[in-house]
């Protein structure tokens, strides 16, 4: 027992010294050892127990513990040890340890990849975790220093501003690239993420950098002083412009020099060297000025804004000591002025004077070299460049320019020699070609046309109006000899150089209209002028700018022209007048032949309408018989509803889907003929479609549909619109004022026989719609007669006789022969005889003259049924025609006499009613809701005996009250009854409520 002890005791001694040396290991070489601390308990726990157990044992207090529980307690610990030293694996914290080390290095080399500049390594909280190079934007001190700081600490609020966006997206995994300013500095920067995990930024592959992982998102901030880098490269910039500059400058003059060679005249010359010049980019406007006497004129004008130049000129030329554009002329060199000055500047001494200085300040330009343009001894003109710059125009550019000058003086001295050489082909070619032109026009454009050409000069061809006792300009190729005219239509003024010379009929020349005594000159350029008189046909005017323009060989061209030019006139007036004679007598025969064959189509249509027996037949005849003419493509008429809706009654001819295309509707813009006559009642005439507005859908579907011309007439009488009659020609101008009356005349006839038609059917019909008035009618005919009977008055035939007079057959009660001729003398009765006495009814007969209202009804599209006339008002009931509307026919009757009033209106119909026409016009008679109450009340079983639904069922289930549906099932009864039983003392029985109707 005590062996066994003892060697269990040495074992737990030697598992004590073994933990113990391990964990002092652990303490020295591993610090991040995470179970070092365990082995030391277990070591000091073993080596606790046994001291305790020994002492226990040794003194006696505790033997047992001593020899038995001791020794277990022993070995179980040293064993645990034993065991914890054999299993314990150390690979993790190996690995940590070594993260941490290669992440120190990483981070170095972070600051080691960006040589240059300030790198500044920072964490999602923007805390600088390393820092290296020069110092940030803003700071002093070293970068170094500012590990452990706040990124919004160190950098200025400016810079910030721009730095903390783009770090913080750089966090996010966005690289940026960005420029930075700061106290007179500039800095290239870039904000780029980080990856911790694989130790590379998330840039492209040439950006990325070794970074060390903390566990979340990194960024690197790099920013370098490129200042120095930033002069060098605007002094390369600068130096390559000017390079490039003088490279531009040979290249347009080289452009130049191509379009000079095709120029023709000197104003093409101009136009030439603006253009091409002023085309390139570091000039901003270019001008080229002749030179015309004592001033400079430009001619042409190139670049962004011409109207700075425009206000600028023409200017006389100053002294050669102020004016750069004389001392050019003088000297012959190109001149530069870079003090132009700008509007908010103070003006210098002679500014306001100097063309040159106001038009590079009304240019926005800083600077102009005005070159001259000169051969030989000559002074052409000057070439004014304008530049944005002040510095413009050195020593090389301008010397460019200045040969530029001469370049453009060879080319207008080659072209004189060239005009002079092609002057007399040009006469004539310009012979023939006036001796070729058929109209005045056409012989003052010939004549026109040549003058810039072979005289250098404006021309206008004037001619005489015998009608105004004056001059008028035919044509002109330029203002100058307009305004020496008078201007486009001048007046007739008698001081006008063009009028003096046509009044004396000797040609005059003028070297200097400004200095010339007792001649009008116009507010115009022309310095010169040649006018010479055409017979009696006008005169022909000759205005150039220069002074003494006309020496003697343009006077000579002047006079050839206009010699020749009088006899193509004289021949174009023989020949005229022998047109005229012809074309006056082919006019009459052909409108004579138009007038045959339109009286032709009417008479078709009189036989027409003769057999017709109904307005369709009518309508469709008159269609028919227009269409039948070649004259005429299409014809249609048009109606109108009740409503107001415009129909179509009939129509013929060749329109195609013309009607089912166009709009009818009355408030487009511009309307249809047809609608447009529906509306005012009066003829609409289109003489031709192609000056209209296409944008309405009538013209262009006439058009498309082959239509050039349309007219519409309108189709009424006695006040009764019975619709418009609208006709189409494939020829523009065929609806003259003759054809225009003829057709109206037609239309008239055509209203007639419609209304004759409608008269008899609704004397035949056996119902329609039945009114009953009440007129006022106290100064009429028949309330004079109606005073002479004890009772009402009741006509009872109306006749018409001749001209104005009615004869009229009526009833009054109580009333004497005598009696009635004497109230005769205060009305217009001519006659009054006795028909019949038979007891209290009296039967006269009286023939009036003037408007009676029996007849006016008949005219207005009724038939009179019942008149009674009292000495107050007259009752009168009628039946209107089918086609008459009653609330128009209401208005007509309110507008003829002063008090009209609609006592009653009813349907009167046949009693052969089928069961849809029926419920039609049941419908017409109640309101939407009656007819749904009472149709919902006999689908409920209403009506039923016994009775499926009471009324209060009925009223829930259209949501409304019950005495509402009392209310309704018995109006809309008593409307079915009503239309029954004809209940003939209900006045709304039959329609709707007289004041609906009126």
């Amino acid at each position: 027992m005590v062996s066994l002890l003892a060697v269990l005791a040495l074992v737990g001694a030697a598992g004590f010294l073994a933990a113990a040396a391990l964990a002092a290991r652990l303490y020295v070489e591993r610090p991040l050892f995470r179970n070092y601390w365990f082995s030391w308990v277990v070591a000091t726990g073993h080596l606790a127990l046994w001291a305790l157990a020994d002492l226990l044992g040794r003194v006696g207090l505790v033997p047992f513990l001593a020899d038995s529980v001791v020794p277990l307690l022993l070995l179980t610990v040293g064993l645990g040890a034993l065991l914890h030293i054999a299993l314990y694996d150390n690979t993790g914290s190996e690995t940590l340890l070594e993260e941490i080390r290669t992440s120190e290095a990483l981070n170095d080399a972070v600051l080691d990849n960006y040589p240059d500049g300030a790198v500044v390594l920072f964490d999602d909280d923007l805390t600088v975790l390393r820092a290296g190079g020069d110092d940030l934007p803003g700071r002093d001190g070293p970068v170094a220093d500012a590990e452990g700081a706040s990124l919004p600490a160190l950098l200025p609020e400016a810079v910030l501003s721009t730095v903390e966006p783009r770090c913080r997206a750089a966090l996010d995994g966005e690289s940026a690239s960005f420029d930075l300013s700061h106290d007179r500095a500039t800095y290239e920067a870039r904000a780029l993420p980080l990856d911790a995990d694989s130790g590379t930024d998330g840039g492209s592959p040439t950006d990325r950098v070794p970074a060390g992982g903390s566990g979340g998102p990194l960024g690197l901030l790099v920013v370098r002083d490129v200042t120095e880098r930033e002069r060098r490269e605007r002094r390369l910039r600068e130096q390559r412009d000017r390079l490039s500059a003088l490279d531009r400058i040979n290249r347009v003059l080289r452009d130049v020099d191509h379009a000079l060679v095709g120029a023709d005249s000197r104003e093409a010359v101009a136009r030439a060297v603006a253009d091409r010049l002023a085309a390139d980019e570091p000039y901003r406007a270019v001008t080229v000025a002749w030179r015309e006497g004592e001033r400079l004129v430009p001619a042409a004008w190139g670049g962004r804004e011409r109207d700075g130049a425009a206000r600028a000129f023409p200017a006389a030329t100053g002294p050669a000591a102020a004016d750069p554009g004389a001392r050019a002329l003088e000297t012959g060199d190109a001149q530069v002025v870079r003090d132009v000055g700008t509007d908010s500047e103070p003006s210098r001494a002679g500014d306001e004077t100097d063309p040159w200085r106001r038009s590079a300040r009304a240019l926005g330009a800083r600077a102009v070299a005005v070159v001259p343009v000169r051969h030989d001894d000559r002074r052409l003109g000057v070439l004014a460049v304008y530049a944005d710059r002040r510095d413009a125009f050195e020593s090389r550019e301008l010397a460019v320019l200045d040969g530029f000058g001469e370049t453009v003086g060879h080319a207008v001295v080659a072209l004189e020699r060239r005009e002079r050489v092609t002057a007399l082909a040009d006469l004539h070619r310009l012979t023939r070609e006036l001796f070729h032109a058929e109209t005045t026009d056409a012989v003052g454009d010939v004549a026109v046309a040549a003058g810039p050409d072979l005289l250098g000069a404006d021309v206008a061809l004037l001619a005489y109006d015998a009608a105004d006792h004056r001059l008028r300009v035919v044509v002109s190729s330029g203002e100058d000899a307009t305004a020496l005219a008078g201007g486009p239509d001048p007046p007739a003024d008698r001081e006008s150089v063009a009028w003096r010379a046509f009044a004396s009929g000797e040609p005059r020349t003028f070297d200097d209209l400004r200095e010339s005594e007792g001649v009008a000159t116009p507010s115009t350029g022309a310095r010169s002028a040649a006018v010479v008189p055409l017979g009696d046909h006008g005169v022909l005017v000759a205005a150039s700018g220069e002074v003494g323009a006309f020496d003697e060989r343009r006077r000579q061209l002047v006079d050839l022209l206009a010699a020749t030019t009088e006899a193509a006139l004289d021949r174009l007036a023989s020949e005229a007048d022998r047109r005229a004679r012809e074309a006056d007598l082919r006019e009459r025969n052909e409108r004579l032949a138009r007038l045959q064959r339109l009286n032709d189509v009417i008479r078709d249509v009189d036989q027409a309408m003769v057999g017709a027996t109904s307005r369709a037949e009518i309508e469709a005849a008159v269609c028919d018989r227009l269409t039948a003419d070649d004259r005429f493509a299409f014809a249609w008429i048009a109606g109108a509803d009740a409503e107001g809706a415009v129909d179509r009654r009939a129509a013929a001819g060749d329109g195609g889907r013309y009607l089912e295309t166009v709009s009818l509707d009355r408030d487009a813009s511009p309307v249809e003929p047809a609608v447009a006559t529906l509306a005012t009642g009066e003829p609409t005439v289109v003489d031709s479609l192609a000056d209209r507005d296409r944008a309405a859908d009538w013209v262009s579907a006439g058009l498309d549909a082959g239509f050039a011309a349309a007219v519409a007439v309108p189709l009424s009488v006695h006040d009764i619109d019975y619709g418009a009659l609208a006709v189409y020609a494939d020829r523009p101008g065929t609806f003259d004022e003759r054809t225009v009356a003829v057709l109206a005349d037609l239309a008239d006839t055509v209203a007639y026989g419609i209304n004759a038609r409608e008269t008899k059917r609704g004397l035949l019909a056996a119902g329609g719609t039945e009114l009953k008035l009440a007129v006022g009618d106290g100064e009429s005919v028949l309330t004079g007669l109606a005073a002479a009977a004890t009772g009402p008055l009741r006509a009872v035939e109306t006749r018409p006789l001749d001209g104005d007079a009615t004869e009229i057959t009526f009833v009054a009660p109580g009333a004497s022969l005598a009696a009635l001729r004497e109230r005769s003398g205060r009305s217009p009765v001519e006659t009054v005889e006795t028909v019949s006495d038979r007891g209290d009814e009296h039967v006269f007969r009286a023939t009036v003259t003037g408007p009676v209202l029996p007849a006016e009804l008949v005219e207005f599209g009724a038939v009179p049924r019942d008149i009674e006339v009292t000495g107050a008002e007259t009752t009168a009931t009628v039946l209107l025609l089918p086609h008459v509307d009653a609330r128009q026919f209401v208005e007509r009757l309110r507008e003829r006499y002063s008090s009209v009033e609609l006592l009653a209106r009813r349907e009167r119909d046949s009693r052969s009613l089928t069961r849809g026409a029926f419920l039609d016009e049941f419908e017409s008679l109640v309101t939407d809701r009656q007819f749904e109450v009472l149709r919902t009340a006999y689908e409920r079983g209403y009506f039923d005996r016994p009775r499926a639904s009471s009324g209060q069922e009925v009223a829930d289930s259209l949501g409304v009250s019950q005495p509402t549906v009392n209310y309704h099932l018995r109006e809309s009864q008593h409307r079915l009854l009503s239309l029954l039983f004809g209940d003939a003392d209900d006045g709304n029985a039959g329609g709707t409520p007289a004041d609906e109707a009126a």
